[in-house]
């Protein structure tokens, strides 16, 4: 497999989000627990950039990663690399 440099920089926008998430959680306006997938991010790129039209991810509570690397291709709209998404659940964060 070959890595490119779109997925160096995808790799870069979901550490950033998951740094977000961190950095909102310490600032008290995520409530309950944070499960981040830093430092697994190219374990979703990998395997999900390879997905055709209808495969399906099924993942678990660090999930952030595989979201990305799938909803990017498909054009999700993330605010900054933020934690705000327009497009998807009706611009709503469900966790």
């Amino acid at each position: 497999m070959t890595i490119n440099n779109k997925d160096y920089e995808l790799a870069w926008l979901i550490r950033e989000f998951e740094n977000e998430l961190l950095h909102q959680f310490t600032l008290g306006n995520l409530h309950g627990t944070v499960h981040t997938c830093i430092g697994q991010e190219f374990s979703a790129i990998s395997v999900l950039k390879n997905f055709i039209k209808g495969d399906c991810a099924i993942s678990n509570h660090r999930g952030h990663g595989h979201f990305f690397s799938v909803k990017i291709g498909e054009n999700a709209i993330i605010n900054n690399g933020k934690n705000i998404f327009s497009d998807i659940n009706a611009g709503q964060i469900i966790s």
